[in-house]
């Protein structure tokens, strides 16, 4: 399932993806799906093979016929909802013929939508409008399941268990805690950005939650005690550097080992999930102009960035290629990038959370 926004929310765009393996003798990789700016969303098979290389095989694309502002991909990957054309979230099959499945319209009666996300269990879509709030809805019926007043919630997301929703309201992330099908209550906030929040990621636990803002680091919060961690960009010689700009995006890998956060002016910074301390940094191509948005595949093998002119993959490895700066094995690399004619821009993007057939 896809899910897609309108650009008129003038939010970044979103892409996701499946990941690559092998069950019960069938191949399967993962998808990653790409909101370009436009009104398209690229699709591609992406297969990680030996020595950290990466394969990416694209898929025709997927012409919503209305400019997109955010989108979030199934965990399984059949189905993916956009916000697209005006005040509505649409979704779409990603396998077979790409049929549009339901239309769903926030309650807000002026301003569109924001933002949305689907749960891991694949049943919830959660949407965001700037005047109403956020508004969880079935991806079987359609149905409005429940109604969260916090008109400034501009992004969000599930923790892995969907347990907790995590809604950033201009600088403050609030937690609210499944009660029931559907039903989530508020039951804190967390505080440290100065200024808006712009991204965030879950650690697979749901201990930790990790932030970005208008600012050149990133936080990580232990969502029980409140207790914040900063994390500056790695300066290559092993310590801290005062980045300039704004960290844009941060993304927990799904192994729970490591955590991914970058700028356009620093590129990838990689940081150690046991310590909170940085490790290393993977340096952006010449070509990839500004950086958007984070998503590892499911196996926490590869990671993509949402660039302005291309998506690049970066690749685990067993020794230090490529742009990095660090030691040791097990590192991140470029491997691959993604260019697209059709594109204006990739704008961000996110992998499926879970192994799934290739598209018929």
């Amino acid at each position: 399932l896809l899910l897609c926004c309108d650009r008129a929310a003038r939010l970044p765009c979103c892409i996701q993806g499946r990941s690559a393996s092998r069950l019960g003798g069938v191949n399967t990789m993962p998808l990653l799906a790409a909101c370009t700016g436009t009104t398209v969303v690229g699709l591609w098979d992406v297969d990680q093979q030996e020595e950290g290389h990466t394969v990416a095989v694209p898929h025709p694309p997927l012409d919503v016929g209305r400019t997109l502002s955010d989108m979030d991909l199934a965990p399984s990957g059949p189905f993916l909802s956009v916000v697209s054309g005006g005040n509505r979230v649409e979704v779409f099959e990603t396998d077979g013929d790409r049929k549009r499945l339901m239309t769903i319209v926030p309650s807000s009666p002026v301003q569109r939508c924001h933002s949305c996300a689907i749960s891991n269990a694949g049943d919830l879509i959660a949407t965001a409008a700037a005047d109403f709030g956020v508004q969880i809805w079935s991806a079987e019926t359609g149905e409005c399941l429940s109604t969260i007043p916090m008109p400034q919630i501009r992004t969000m997301m599930f923790s892995g268990d969907d347990g907790q929703l995590a809604c950033a309201d201009g600088r403050v992330m609030r937690i609210f805690s499944r009660v029931s099908h559907g039903n989530y209550a508020k039951t804190r906030a967390l505080r440290g950005h100065r200024r808006r929040v712009l991204g965030m990621s879950w650690h697979p636990d749901g201990v930790l939650l990790a932030s970005t803002a208008l600012e050149p680091n990133a936080l990580v919060y232990d969502v029980e005690s409140g207790q914040t961690t900063e994390l500056h960009h790695f300066d290559g010689a092993g310590g801290a550097e005062g980045a300039t700009g704004v960290t844009q995006a941060v993304a927990f890998c799904p192994r729970g080992d490591v955590l991914a956060f970058g700028t356009t002016q620093m590129g990838v910074t990689i940081v150690s999930v046991a310590t909170l301390e940085n490790t290393y940094r993977v340096a952006m191509p010449a070509t990839a102009g500004r950086l958007w948005q984070l998503s590892w595949d499911p196996l926490g093998a590869t990671l993509a960035v949402a660039c302005t002119g291309e998506v690049v993959l970066l690749s685990r490895s067993s020794a230090d290629g490529g742009d990095s700066d660090g030691e040791g094995g097990d590192l991140l690399a470029v491997s691959t990038v993604l260019r697209d004619v059709m594109a204006t821009s990739f704008l961000s993007l996110a992998f499926a959370r879970e192994l799934a057939l290739p598209p018929k």
